[in-house]
C-alpha cells in the first residue's frame, strides 16, 4: 500500500545518504536491501530471518537438501520480497514501519545504505523476487552452548537457559516466559556432537557465496566455545576476500585458552591482510552489578579486563558492542556511554576504533521499555545532552548514534504501541520474572536496581 514518508528528508540526508534513499524507493517505497543481502542462519534450530526484527522461520529440511542456498532463500522469504517489490508493508517488517510512522529513521532506510546494499539498489527495479541471490552479510550460529542466561534469550539459544528450564520450567508470566514443553529427550536443537544437515548445507554453500560477501559474522550461545567459529576463521584466513569485515559476536567472559586463541587467530588474518577487517562485537546492555544482573553468568570485571586486553595485543582493529536496550539498561545507559567514550579517547587515536549499537528489544513484552513510565525517559534524555556535548567524528559520537537514542525515547514514550490491559499485564509480568529470577538465581532485584523501587512496587500492587 502506498503512502507519505513522514521522515522529514532533511534527517533522512543528516543520517543516510540520500542518494542511497531515492534509489531505493525508484525500486518500492517498501524495499530493504536487508530482505535479500542479509541474512542470520540458525543452523542448529534449522530457522533463519533476514534482518533481526522479524520472527525466525524453519528452513523446510527438502528445501535445504536440495538446494544448500536455501538456508538463505527459502520460498517464504522470497514471497515476502515479492511484496516489498509491490511497494506493500510485510507484517513481520512492523517495527521500521512503526519507525517510520514516528517520523524517526528506520533501519530498512540504513540497510538500504550500507556497503554491501547501496551499490546495486537499480538492479531490483528488474527482479521479480523469485531470485536466488547471493547474501552479503551473513550472520551464523553454529552452536546453542553458552555459559550465560541473559534475561531475554531462550532455551532454543542457550545451553544454560535449556538447564533452568529444564530443572525449574518456564517463568510464569501471562506470556508463559520461555514454558516450552520437551517431549521426552528430545531438544529443541541439533546439538553440536550430531550430525546436522543445516550445518552440512552451510559447508557446501560457503565456497559459493564466500566471494560475494562483504560481512560474516558469528554468534551463538557463545561463539568461542564452538569449533565451529575457530574452524571457519582458518577458512576465511585461507580463502582472500579484500571486501569481507569479519565479526564474532562474544561475551568475552569465557576461559583464558578460548581467548588467546581469539587474539591469535585475529592477529593471523589482521598481518596476513587475507580479508579487510577483522572484529568482535560484544554484547553488554549496562555495567556493573546491573550488568551482571541483565545478563546472568557475566562477570563485569573479566568483561571489563579483557576488553583492555584485547585492544592492547591486538594491532589495527575494530571492537564493537551491540546494546540490546532493555529495562535492565535503562538506569545505567549514560555510565555504559561513558564506558565506550573512553575506549574511543584512549583507542581511535591508535587506529583501533569502538564502534556500538542501541537496538530496542522488543521481546518478552515485560522487559521491552514502553511498560516504563514517562519519568524513566530522563536516563535517555541525560544520555543525549552528554552525547550531543562530545560530538565529533574523532573520539566523540556520530549524529546517528544520538538519532538511535532520541528514538529509543520515542519509543519508550509512545504508550500507544499497548492498550491499557497489555501495559497493565507486561508490568505485572515483569514483577513476576524479577522475584522468580531473583529466588531461582540468588539474585536481589531491588538491591541492583534501586531506581526502581518506587515502580516496582506500584506494579506490586497491580
Amino acid at each position: 500500500m502506498k503512502y507519505e514518508s513522514k521522515i522529514p528528508r532533511e534527517n533522512i540526508a543528516a543520517a543516510t545518504n540520500i542518494k542511497s534513499y531515492d534509489a531505493a524507493q525508484q525500486v518500492s517505497e517498501t524495499f530493504c536491501a536487508a530482505k535479500w543481502y542479509m541474512v542470520t542462519m540458525h543452523l542448529a534450530q534449522g530457522e533463519t530471518h533476514s534482518c533481526y526484527h522479524p520472527w525466525t522461520h524453519k528452513v523446510p529440511l527438502e528445501e535445504v537438501q536440495a538446494n544448500p542456498g536455501a538456508i538463505h532463500n527459502t520460498i517464504y522469504k522470497k514471497s515476502q520480497r515479492k511484496l516489498m517489490l509491490e511497494g506493500e508493508r510485510p507484517k513481520e517488517c512492523e517495527y521500521c514501519w512503526k519507525m517510520e510512522d514516528l517520523g524517526h529513521i528506520s533501519d530498512r532506510i540504513i540497510r538500504n545504505d550500507e556497503r554491501w546494499s547501496r551499490d546495486d539498489l537499480k538492479i531490483h527495479q528488474e527482479m521479480t523476487g523469485d531470485e536466488d541471490v547471493y547474501p552479503r552479510y551473513v550472520e551464523v550460529s553454529f552452536s546453542t552452548t553458552c555459559n550465560l542466561k541473559c534475561s531475554y534469550c531462550n532455551p532454543t539459544v542457550s545451553s544454560k537457559w535449556l538447564e533452568e528450564v529444564q530443572k525449574y520450567g518456564g517463568y510464569p508470566t501471562s506470556t508463559l516466559f520461555n514454558h516450552f514443553a520437551l517431549k521426552g529427550d528430545k531438544l529443541p536443537y541439533i546439538k553440536e556432537s550430531e550430525h546436522n544437515p543445516y550445518i552440512e548445507a552451510f559447508w557446501k554453500y560457503l565456497p559459493e557465496m564466500y566471494p560475494h560477501l562483504r560481512v560474516l559474522r558469528v554468534t551463538g550461545g557463545e561463539p568461542f566455545l564452538s569449533k565451529h567459529t575457530f574452524k571457519l576463521l582458518d577458512y576465511c584466513l585461507e580463502n582472500e576476500n579484500k571486501n569481507l569485515t569479519v565479526v564474532v559476536n562474544s561475551n568475552l567472559c569465557i576461559p583464558d585458552e578460548s581467548f588467546n586463541k581469539i587474539v591469535e587467530q585475529g592477529k593471523a588474518l589482521t598481518e596476513k591482510k587475507s580479508i579487510q577487517v577483522f572484529q568482535l562485537f560484544l554484547s553488554i546492555d549496562a555495567t556493573g552489578a546491573q550488568a551482571e544482573y541483565g545478563r546472568n553468568g557475566l562477570d563485569w570485571n573479566q568483561f571489563k579486563n579483557n576488553v583492555y586486553k584485547y585492544l592492547n595485543a591486538m594491532p589495527d582493529c575494530r571492537l564493537g558492542f551491540t546494546v540490546t536496550f532493555n529495562v535492565f539498561s535503562v538506569p545505567d545507559i549514560l555510565n555504559l556511554i561513558k564506558f565506550f567514550h573512553e575506549l574511543r579517547k584512549e583507542f581511535n587515536p591508535q587506529n583501533k576504533f569502538i564502534t556500538f549499537d542501541t537496538p530496542f528489544l522488543r521481546y518478552p513484552p515485560h522487559q521491552a521499555i514502553n511498560i516504563l513510565p514517562d519519568e524513566f525517559v530522563s536516563y535517555l534524555k541525560e544520555t543525549q545532552t552528554y552525547m550531543e556535548e562530545n560530538k565529533n567524528y574523532v573520539d566523540g559520537f556520530t549524529q546517528l548514534e544520538i538519532d538511535k537514542i532520541k528514538r529509543l525515547q520515542a519509543l519508550m514514550l509512545d504508550k500507544n504501541s499497548l492498550t491499557p490491559e497489555q501495559l497493565t499485564t507486561y508490568r505485572k509480568d515483569l514483577v513476576i520474572f524479577v522475584d522468580e529470577h531473583d529466588k531461582r538465581r540468588g539474585t536481589n532485584f531491588l538491591e541492583t536496581f534501586p531506581e526502581y523501587k518506587n515502580f516496582y512496587e506500584m506494579c506490586k500492587t497491580l
